[in-house]
């Protein structure tokens, strides 16, 4: 029945989506190990000096770089201010202590803020940096859409907790006192920057042609690369009813349309190429 049909597909969908999330989870909460941070700072911070492509992004923006970079500055400044102003209030008479552990509460608040917001905007800059560099090579890379994803790949769990509790929090508590004191810092950070294009498919579709699907009957494949005879592919790719809801490795004959399993089939891998 057509009834039954809709349903086990909806069925599937909600087992794929619940799968989804908890590998997303798992990932999330291995980037907040102290470890895996330093890490991804120290892997972030040697990729700026070594990548000429991000660098070379960076610079050549400089100008809109700068001002939205002032605009974190003085939104964590705000909020630093009222931290501290509500922390000294918290007795009539605020004590010598008291007035100093505002003095350093206030500090972290704009330290971790500025640090959050900059890590963020980084991230974004790396990925438009990215995306501009396979556009002007016409190469073409399957990234995943949605903020889960956002958040599985691109290591921006510890930034995001840091903007949240520094910067969104305390505007929050402001805007309950004072609205329009909060207003002014949250629209200049949400606004949009100007380097947008209108219409990045539009714009990368200039550099494709010949396009033709390769892939088929997995739950999601990407990031493949072409044999250096191109004659064959490889990728990685999540394979359906294993119950393993990481990337596999699969090796695919471009004529033959049949793809080969070389990873052992469980654990996680990714990012392979011949």
């Amino acid at each position: 029945m057509p009834f039954v049909k809709i349903f086990r597909w909806r069925f599937r969908g909600a087992k794929l989506n619940e799968r989804e999330l908890r590998a997303a989870a798992d990932d999330m909460l291995d980037q907040l190990r102290p470890r895996r941070v330093l890490r991804d700072a120290r892997d972030f911070a040697l990729k700026f000096q070594n990548d000429d492509v991000f660098r070379d992004y960076i610079v050549s923006r400089i100008w809109i770089v700068l001002p939205v970079v002032l605009v974190f500055f003085l939104v964590s400044t705000i909020c630093s201010i009222d931290v501290m102003f509500r922390t000294a209030r918290l007795a009539y008479d605020p004590p010598l202590w008291l007035r100093f552990f505002a003095l350093l509460l206030g500090a972290a608040v704009w330290l971790c803020g500025v640090v959050g917001q900059l890590y963020v905007f980084l991230i974004w800059l790396e990925e438009r940096a990215a995306q501009r560099d396979r556009s002007e090579r016409g190469k073409r890379v399957a990234v995943p859409a949605g903020f889960l994803n956002y958040l599985k790949y691109s290591r921006a769990v510890p930034p995001w907790i840091l903007v949240l509790v520094f910067v969104v929090l305390p505007l929050g508590n402001m805007a309950r006192g004072a609205p329009l004191a909060a207003l002014l810092p949250l629209t200049l950070a949400l606004s949009p920057s100007a380097d947008d294009p209108a219409d990045w498919q539009a714009a990368e579709a200039a550099h494709l042609k010949n396009i033709r699907q390769v892939t088929r009957d997995f739950v999601r494949a990407g990031e493949g690369y072409f044999s250096p005879d191109g004659k064959s592919i490889i990728f990685q790719a999540e394979e359906a009813g294993t119950g393993n809801p990481f990337y596999q490795i699969f090796v695919m004959d471009l004529n033959q349309g049949v793809p080969r399993r070389i990873s052992p089939g469980v654990g996680r891998t990714t990012c392979a190429y011949f």
